[in-house]
């Protein structure tokens, strides 16, 4: 059974980091939800691309995933949390308030860089548009 768990002072202090950080890589700003993760897309593309990128790509997967991530929780009303899985894979989620679902983002855009078929903004979008449900009782894990 995963274990959710609130985020410590110290890894909310390197999300805003991180989010600060993405703003200056992403070339679409603005307070519209879907042209800044439009934006990341671009990034993410050209990441698939081999095209050079400005930092090492976990880094860089980190800073996506944190901007993704936080955009959500704007948007849809989601909040970060600690999650650890039975498997031992662990990080950073961003959950809805029942904790139903959650998304490792910096994961979702890292696996993104080498997986056509993961879309940052497909994936928002579907989320925002309530298009994910989890079974009842459960944690559904998306990305």
């Amino acid at each position: 059974m995963p274990v959710v768990r609130p985020l410590t002072d110290a890894e909310e202090a390197e999300l805003t980091e991180r989010f600060t950080s993405a703003l200056a890589l992403v070339p679409v700003q603005g307070d519209d939800a879907d042209f800044l993760i439009a934006g990341l897309g671009i990034v993410v593309e050209a990441v698939r691309a081999g095209r050079p990128v400005p930092r090492p790509r976990d880094e860089l997967a980190a800073d996506l995933g944190v901007l993704w991530g936080d955009e959500l929780c704007r948007v849809a009303g989601w909040s970060w949390c600690y999650i650890t899985l039975d498997s031992g894979t662990e990080g950073a989620a961003v959950c809805p308030p029942d904790q139903s679902l959650a998304v490792l983002p910096v994961h979702f855009i890292h696996r993104a860089f080498s997986d056509a078929t993961r879309q940052p903004l497909a994936l928002f979008r579907q989320l925002t548009d309530g298009g994910s449900t989890a079974p009842p009782g459960g944690l559904l894990l998306l990305g």
